[in-house]
């Protein structure tokens, strides 16, 4: 007796003083992170990220459009989109995960009963009952339960950080999609327009030819640019309603359950600051999840590697038995038991290498994943900026190309009402003015498509740290010279017809 409680001491102790974990210590991999953005502009003073923790709370990036009904739309995606459900399930199930892995260094209590019928050989039959306590702990000697509970916090944090990333990616889609139903609504006003200045220049042809004024080759033309702008409108149409029921999807919802009422104010490509490109690596949730998914990889490193080492458990059992239920209950009857065991496996055909090994490629091919990230997140940054800055600049000359075309058009109109141009200038006159704002509402939709794609790039929201802080962020310089009164852009379409 005297000689086990000192093994149970000495095994004790050295569980206790035990304070390593084979397997390599994590360290974040390096990555490739360039100097600077090559496009990017200036970053202006008084802007500043908002942290990863800050995210929901202030980093409603969505909000610079001052649009409620957009506001409304995400708000209802954060309830109802199903990959966000999905999501959150698996959050749920990695922190169940991390509870079962915690739970496994503790000490374990069973209680047992049993009845049986028996019969020695030779012997007659008889009754065995039997009630006890049975309890074990396996000290952590080697670090396998650390590493492992290390390995799920890292996979619940990189499911959390998916969550993030998911609820990004689902706000920028939505976003992205409501740019497209209000360029599609400011294309069929446009066309609206038009097609209602195509009808009158029809009427006065028609007019002009039956005073014997023009010839009948007029009238056709004008009836096929009227036909032909009709066409437009319909497969606008087509793109709206395809538009909405993405959406919807989005929401949750049926593509049919889904209204929006039309509204031709288009919005505009926010104000963007752009900070050091180390900040994407602590602002990105998918670049955060593809680090965390490193880490728990490199704690499996150490649960395999602990496999080699010998297991010991203390246990102890405490139980009560006999050929009748009433001898439980006797002192004679109980039995108890105390003392280590140890396990240790000798010879296993390579099955522990063969663990060790898939843990180490795991281990590089998450490495490989995280570097893949960091690469693709800096390419989505650098494709924003460079169509933002060439965007604003295509904007800005389309205006001009737009402004040349209705300059050209009241001329030639004037002419041919004087007589002095053919109804083939006025046609191509015309046409050229709708195509020149067809253009010009398409730009200005990409433009602020390309805002929401570098928001999301950069890993969400940014805020403004000072209400006098410069604009020198500002992307759209047209707005600035008229000053930005809200990021709706409040322009009108000219008639092409007119």
């Amino acid at each position: 007796m005297r000689a086990t409680r000192r093994a149970l001491s000495g095994l004790l102790t050295i569980a206790l003083s035990a304070c390593t974990a084979v397997g390599p210590d994590y360290r974040r991999p390096d990555a490739p992170v360039p100097a600077a953005f090559r496009h990017a502009p200036a970053a202006p003073s008084g802007w500043k990220f908002a942290e990863p923790a800050q995210a929901d709370a202030e980093a409603a990036w969505w909000r610079d459009f001052q649009d409620r009904s957009l506001d409304a739309l995400v708000a209802a995606a954060d309830q109802a989109n199903q990959d966000l459900q999905g999501a959150a399930a698996r959050v749920a199930r990695a922190r169940a995960l991390l509870g079962s892995a915690q739970s496994q260094g503790g000490p374990s209590v069973d209680a047992s009963a049993s009845a049986a019928r028996t019969r020695i050989l030779g012997g007659p039959d008889g009754n065995r009952f039997r009630a006890g306590l049975e309890a074990g702990w396996e000290p952590d000697l080697w670090g396998l339960h650390r590493r492992a509970i290390e390995s799920g916090d890292a996979e619940l944090a990189a499911s959390e950080a998916d969550l993030a990333a998911a609820r990004l990616a689902i706000h920028g889609q939505l976003v992205r999609a409501y740019i497209r139903l209000r360029a599609d609504d400011a294309l069929r006003r446009l066309l609206e327009t038009t097609v209602d200045a195509y009808q009158q220049s029809l009427r006065v042809t028609r007019n002009r030819y039956e005073a014997g004024v023009v010839p009948r080759s007029d009238v056709a033309q004008a009836q096929t640019l009227l036909r032909s702008t009709q066409v437009q409108l319909i497969e606008v149409g087509i793109s709206r309603a395809q538009t909405l029921h993405a959406m919807a999807v989005l929401l949750g919802r049926a593509p049919s359950a889904l209204t929006i009422a039309a509204d031709d104010r288009l919005p505009s490509a926010p104000a963007v600051p752009v900070g050091l490109p180390s900040g994407l690596l602590e602002r990105r949730p998918d670049i955060a999840a593809a680090e965390r998914r490193v880490a728990a990889a490199n704690a499996r490193i150490g649960v395999a590697q602990a496999a080699w080492y010998p297991t010991i458990t203390l246990g102890a059992s405490v139980a009560t038995q006999g050929t009748r239920i009433g001898d439980l209950l006797a002192l004679p009857n109980r039995v108890w038991s105390l003392g280590p065991a140890l396990v240790a496996s000798l010879i296993d055909g390579g099955a522990r290498e063969a663990r060790r090994a898939e843990a180490i490629a795991a281990y590089d091919e998450a490495v490989a994943g995280y570097r893949m990230t960091v690469l693709e997140a800096f390419r989505e940054v650098e494709d924003a900026l460079v169509a933002m800055r060439l965007l604003q600049y295509q904007v800005s000359v389309q205006r001009r190309a737009e402004q040349a075309a209705a300059e050209a058009l009241e001329q030639v109109s004037n002419q041919y009402e004087a007589g002095t141009a053919s109804f083939l200038n006025l046609l191509t006159a015309q046409t050229a003015l709708l195509a020149a704002s067809r253009t010009l509402v398409e730009l200005r939709a990409r433009l602020a498509d390309a805002g929401v794609r570098l928001t999301v790039a950069a890993g969400g929201g940014w805020r403004q740290s000072a209400a006098s802080a410069p604009r020198q962020g500002q992307l759209d310089t047209e707005q600035d010279q008229r000053g930005r009164t809200g990021s709706r852009d409040p322009d009108q379409h000219r008639r092409p017809g007119s």
